[in-house]
């Protein structure tokens, strides 16, 4: 199974986070989306598996 939650921000932003991805990567798995392209965005250390 595999989903993501988008986040539509009202001044226009828009996030996405991928939860099913966390358990396979040590990670959560997140970013923005910037002239239509998905970005992901590193997570600081203290959100990982160590």
């Amino acid at each position: 199974m595999h989903a993501w939650l988008w986040i539509y921000h009202q001044d226009g932003s828009i996030y996405w986070l991928d939860p099913t991805w966390t358990d396979n990567r040590g990670q959560p798995v997140f970013g923005i989306v910037k002239n239509g392209r998905e970005i992901e965005i590193q997570p600081s250390s203290n959100f990982c598996v160590r």
